[in-house]
C-alpha cells in the first residue's frame, strides 16, 4: 500500500508540476512513516530476539531505521498537516453545522 501512495503522488506531481505540493508531501511522509513503524513492529514479533542478538547487520539496520524515521517530527508534522488540510477545506467550503 505504501508504494501505491508514492506512485499516486508521483503521478499527481507529473500531471501538475507547478501546483503546491506541501500537503501531498506531508501526507506521503506520514503514511510512509506509519508503514515503516508497522514493519519494524511486525518484523520484531515475527523473528523474535535471535536476529537482534546474533546478526550484527540486521541489528544495525533495525536500530538505524528509527533514526531515519525521526527526521520526521511525528506529531508536529501531523499537526502541520492538519493545519494545512483545514486551510484547504476552508478554501473549498467553510464548515458549518
Amino acid at each position: 500500500a505504501a508504494i501505491d501512495v508514492l506512485r499516486a503522488a508521483a503521478v499527481h506531481l507529473d500531471q501538475a508540476p507547478t501546483e503546491p505540493a506541501e500537503v501531498l508531501a506531508r501526507r506521503c511522509r506520514a503514511y510512509i512513516e506509519q508503514s515503516a513503524e508497522l514493519v519494524i513492529q511486525h518484523v520484531g514479533r515475527a523473528v523474535g530476539a535471535g536476529p537482534y542478538c546474533k546478526d550484527a547487520h540486521f541489528a544495525r539496520l533495525i536500530t538505524d531505521l528509527p533514526v531515519f524515521l525521526r527526521q520526521s517530527h511525528a506529531e508536529q508534522d501531523l499537526a502541520a498537516l492538519g493545519q494545512l488540510a483545514g486551510k484547504q477545506s476552508q478554501a473549498v467550503r467553510p464548515w458549518s453545522l
